[in-house]
């Protein structure tokens, strides 16, 4: 039987109670950090966000989890070890 899960059942609910978790509601993300792997794919490294008028920088050592909403309903996941093709543009 196949169980397909959204994000919030996938992702977040496992870790919610995570201290180093922190979740933006009305967050808009204007790009992707990147580098390109000893392999030759192309992996996250963090993210630049506008929340609140400000702009953010985050940079990350494990994943990006990048969840759109229903405007832009593709979810996408972008992982430090494997890269994913990037469906939308930001």
């Amino acid at each position: 039987m196949l169980i397909i899960l959204k994000p919030f059942q996938a992702f977040y609910l496992p870790c919610a109670a995570r201290e180093n978790l922190k979740v933006l509601t009305s967050a808009s993300v204007n790009r992707l950090l990147t580098k390109v792997t000893q392999g030759g794919l192309l992996a996250a490294t963090g993210v630049e966000f506008v929340h609140a008028e400000q702009t953010y920088v985050v940079n990350v050592t494990m994943e990006v989890v990048l969840c759109a909403g229903y405007v832009a309903s593709v979810s996408s996941i972008i992982s430090g070890k494997h890269a994913v093709d990037i469906y939308a543009e930001l």
